[in-house]
């Protein structure tokens, strides 16, 4: 087992002192583009893929958790497996964080429950495998909600994940560390996940880009299939462009992974990115249930007014539900759930589990099978209605919120449109129903925090979804800088 330094995620620093020792950033003032350019120096001889991991590390020793974003660190192992990579691979250099879901060979992680549960895997996961193997080097654990459950991320092992924008509020979750870290320009790259958001939502929180590509297309294995029904691996970068480099590395056809897709054309990432132009969208504000504050409403709208004017052409879609599907993904989830956290079931542990996850992940246990398949034959029929206005509007991707409110403030209940309302992120699990691929951009800004915009595309079409995340992102560029 790695010998590793565990980080206080709480209590550590005030505040106050958390605000001195990220120097009073300026909001979205955020190294945009590191990851290619460490690649690009490493691949000129200008840099060793060690001196490279060496200035990563001193970010993260300098400020160890000061946004509770990363958990653990084990800089020496991270030194010697630097010394080992290719400087000629794609990935040489780069500093990467993983989620503490995450199967990492030779590292700890806890499912956010801290070191008395932690684990060592004895393999990678697939998209790990192939980060490393690219020569991305592992810098860090980042912090999760427990079992990746929620939509911020706080637990009882290391506190909340900050907004590095608003250190008072949430950085969202369950991928919140790693959003965080990358906002702070701590390490170029960390690992998600998105089983109903969980990519996106801190991205929007935290100002980068999010993207949950169609399931699949980043190969879920080797491990067992929790989730698979819902979720997606992922990562997150600071620009649409870096994404791109990640994502010609991570997918591709992978046999422990039934759901994997074939590969696209070589290169396929980059080149929609640099051949992003301006498409035919359709707009929904509500998708036809979802209440929205007016400060969110406000950035999207003007951010829309930007693609028009850009050359984009923009569509009204009618509302696509008449209730909130989140009844669907409940029943789904709930068995994903249990089969994750069972193995604490009928021990002390059990009771150190959040009270909502424990009641979710209790709800799995009892829930009838037949519940389970008639909300898979319902999220096929949402599927079908969605792609039947595409196809209707003939629109290449469709845009909406990512959330319905800025973050929550830390230790306060969720609000929208002014009222108490715990569901502030209801936009984004329908694509996880549908497996259409799905990103935030970073659109503008409300109460000081960043708000992201969501494009979605057909299940698939990830190429088309990464075309426009990365015009959308070059168009709003303005409106985040402001």
């Amino acid at each position: 087992m790695c010998e590793m330094v565990e980080v206080c995620g709480h209590g550590c620093m005030g505040w106050s002192e958390v605000g001195d020792a990220i120097h009073h950033r300026r909001l979205f003032d955020v190294i945009t583009g590191q990851l290619r350019q460490t690649v690009v120096a490493v691949h000129a001889g200008q840099l060793t893929p060690a001196q490279a991991i060496e200035a990563t590390l001193e970010r993260l020793q300098a400020q160890p958790d000061q946004l509770g974003a990363v958990v653990a660190l084990d800089a020496d192992r991270s030194r010697d497996e630097a010394r080992r990579v290719d400087p000629g691979s794609p990935l040489a250099g780069v500093g990467l964080l993983v989620k503490d879901l995450d199967s990492v060979a030779g590292w700890s992680t806890s499912s956010g429950m801290g070191s008395a549960f932690a684990s060592t895997s004895p393999n990678d996961s697939t998209m790990i495998g192939r980060l490393r193997g690219a020569g991305a080097v592992i810098v860090g654990v980042t912090n999760t909600s427990p079992f990746g459950y929620a939509s911020i991320t706080d637990g009882p092992a290391f506190g909340p994940a900050r907004n590095p924008h608003d250190l008072r509020r949430t950085a969202g979750g369950s991928s919140g560390g790693s959003a965080a870290a990358v906002a702070a320009n701590l390490a170029p790259l960390a690992t998600g996940s998105d089983g109903g958001g969980s990519l996106r939502i801190p991205a929007s929180a935290c100002g980068i880009p999010g993207v949950a590509l169609t399931r699949g297309r980043i190969p879920g294995g080797p491990q067992s299939g929790v989730w698979w029904e819902l979720s997606t691996p992922g990562v997150l970068t600071t620009c649409v462009d870096d994404l791109a480099c990640v994502l010609d590395v991570v997918c591709g056809p992978d046999l422990g992974d039934p759901r994997s897709l074939p590969s696209l054309a070589a290169g396929w990432a980059s080149t929609s990115v640099r051949d992003a132009r301006p498409m035919r969208i359709g707009v929904s504000m509500d998708l036809g249930y979802a209440p929205l504050d007016d400060g969110v409403a406000t950035v999207v709208r003007d951010a829309l007014k930007a693609l028009d004017h850009a050359g984009c052409q923009l569509v009204e879609v009618p509302p696509l539900f008449a209730v909130d599907p989140v009844h669907v993904w409940w029943h789904l989830a709930s068995p994903y759930l249990w089969e994750a956290t069972k193995h604490l079931y009928d021990t002390e542990h059990w009771a150190t589990l959040p009270p909502d996850l424990s009641e979710q992940a209790e709800y799995g246990r009892t829930q009838p099978v037949q519940a389970f398949f008639d909300a898979k034959v319902e999220a096929a029929a949402i599927a079908k209605r969605v792609h039947h206005e595409f196809d209707e509007l003939g629109i290449d991707v469709m845009a909406t919120p990512t959330c319905a409110a800025v973050p929550p403030l830390l230790g306060e209940p969720a609000r929208v449109a002014g009222n108490i309302d715990p569901n502030w992120v209801r936009f984004t699990y329908f694509t996880n129903l549908t497996d259409q691929p799905a990103a935030s951009i970073p659109s503008g800004v409300a109460d000081g925090v960043p708000i992201g915009m969501q494009l979605v595309a057909r299940t698939a079409d990830d190429a088309v979804l990464l075309g426009a995340a990365a015009f959308a992102e070059r168009t709003f560029s303005p409106l985040v800088s402001e």
